[in-house]
């Protein structure tokens, strides 16, 4: 995590620092699209980081969901740029962004709380309050531009300049890998004191991940291969790619079989498509964990991913990620320990000729499966993120940075 020199703070700026007890810090969460008391709701990354808020014992508000269908003018516009241009329209619909910020400015104003925070930049565009505040980010536009072309140039334009002016109105901005951070620094000119950021954790609740996996029982390498991925956009997560996998060890005389989660398709002898799985239903999150617990290997050929969780989700089991190193999976991945990482354009004879290589060498794969395990106790859990979350904001708030200093920022 960046800034581990950071003192913990002992109090926020109530003036009861060294009396001993302080209320606790007052957050004021800002959601977006869903309701982060949901962990089904998205990727889940609203309802971790709100759950983490609150486990490390700040009074957590929660502002919005909002509801984000533009004006039927606008939607008529982002229409017709879409059928002209062939590409996306801006992210985040300019009257959404100018409805939530302004939302946040007035909670602040009523609710007076110690720390905003939010993971969309619309919080903070229009963002005009003192308040400190935090923005949680996987990648820039820029980034994600960069490496999955999918805006059009006005829309791209465009969306830069929001998120620009929401790193403006940011004190500290979190992410999740250090190929964010370095784009941060390096593209948006964000002060390296501003910016912090750990690997993305886990989704799945402690529960059904508590205890390792014994590898040495449960995945044997004398039967059938057992591969799994994990996405719901097909082209981007790679799917066509893992597919291509398993035909090119069949081919080699290995016995495999894919299962890919969170999409339907039509399965095949050696794939099978079992949809998206509902975590808040007991039945199917052991479904989910099983998943994990039986896979030899994730397979994550995506062709851009700025911070996967579904890597973290399987080093909770000591299955290993064979991944390309595009976006931030470099971070996400520990090549060697959790995981083995592939060139950025790596196909399927690439991937296939690396589990060939790794499976043939039964101590070496175990010992990644230890490896991948370890990691997860170590940074990819909330348990071990939360308290990392409650150094950022105890950081923001002593600094005392004022949220509406333009001038530390450049587009």
């Amino acid at each position: 995590m960046g800034r581990d020199s950071t003192p913990f703070l002992s109090c926020g700026p109530s003036g009861n620092e060294g009396a001993g007890i302080c209320p606790p810090l007052k957050v004021l969460y800002v959601a977006y699209r869903h309701d982060p008391r949901d962990p089904t709701a998205g990727s889940g990354a609203d309802y971790g980081f709100y759950s983490a808020l609150r486990r490390v014992g700040f009074d957590v508000e929660i502002l919005g969901p909002f509801p984000t269908d533009p004006p039927l003018i606008e939607r008529l516009a982002r229409r017709l740029y879409k059928s002209i241009s062939r590409s996306r329209p801006p992210k985040f619909p300019f009257s959404t962004c100018w409805r939530v910020s302004r939302a946040v400015s007035r909670a602040v104003g009523d609710s007076e709380p110690d720390v905003v925070f939010s993971i969309f930049p619309p919080a903070f565009v229009w963002y005009r309050k003192k308040v400190p505040t935090i923005l949680r980010i996987d990648t820039t536009f820029g980034g994600y531009q960069s490496e999955y072309p999918e805006y059009g140039r006005v829309a791209y334009r465009i969306a830069r300049r929001m998120e620009v002016s929401a790193y403006r109105h940011s004190c500290s901005i979190l992410t999740h890998s250090d190929w964010a951070a370095c784009d941060l620094r390096d593209n948006y000119k964000v002060p390296t004191e501003s910016i912090w950021w750990f690997p993305n954790p886990s989704a799945l609740p402690d529960s059904v991940a508590s205890e390792p996996v014994d590898p040495f029982s449960i995945k044997s390498l004398s039967g059938r291969l057992r591969l799994l991925a994990v996405g719901r956009d097909y082209h981007r997560k790679g799917i066509d790619i893992a597919i291509g996998v398993v035909e090119q060890l069949r081919s080699r005389g290995i016995e495999a079989g894919l299962t890919v989660c969170g999409l339907d398709g039509p399965g095949t002898d050696s794939v099978r498509f079992v949809g998206v799985l509902n975590k808040q239903d007991p039945k199917e999150l052991q479904q989910y964990a099983a998943l994990y617990r039986e896979a030899h290997l994730l397979l994550h050929p995506a062709r851009f991913d700025p911070s996967p969780i579904v890597t973290a989700e399987a080093a909770a089991f000591g299955t290993p990620t064979v991944a390309r190193r595009v976006g931030g999976v470099g971070s996400s991945v520990s090549d060697g320990e959790s995981g083995v990482l592939l060139a950025r354009n790596a196909d399927a004879w690439d991937f296939a000729q690396v589990i060939e290589d790794l499976t043939s060498r039964p101590d070496r794969y175990y010992e990644l499966c230890r490896l991948a395990r370890a990691r997860y106790e170590r940074e990819l859990n909330w348990g071990v993120a939360a308290p990392r979350l409650e150094r950022v904001v105890h950081a923001t708030i002593g600094v005392k940075r004022i949220a509406s200093e333009e001038s530390r920022f450049q587009g």
